[in-house]
């Protein structure tokens, strides 16, 4: 995960990561670039990221979805305990999961 913060953070979105860890946009809200205020803890094959938002703000802590191509949207979850708690109660119910391709776990 440091090497993804890392790759990610070189492109910075500039117009929210200031000098001095500052942020100009609150943790929930939209960007398109990368915001280093922004953990990855898990990422696709397409590349596309499940962030925790560290910004300032009043969704501290909330679960976002990151694309290149799109940036910064919402999820359900208010945090990692929500998400897990979520995806727990999914992989508990056999009407929700599937093995598929040879073995790979698949879940709506």
């Amino acid at each position: 995960m440091r090497e993804r913060f890392a790759s990610l953070s070189r492109f910075a979105d500039q117009s929210c990561c200031g000098a001095g860890g500052t942020h100009a946009t609150a943790a929930g809200e939209r960007l398109i670039g990368f915001c280093t205020a922004t953990i990855p803890i898990c990422w696709d094959l397409a590349g596309d990221v499940l962030v925790v938002d560290l910004r300032d703000g009043a969704r501290h802590g909330c679960v976002m979805s990151w694309w290149a191509e799109d940036g910064y949207c919402e999820t359900a979850w208010g945090g990692t305990a929500a998400m897990l708690a979520d995806t727990a109660d999914r992989l508990d119910d056999p009407t929700r999961t599937a093995i598929v391709d040879g073995g790979t776990l698949q879940w709506t």
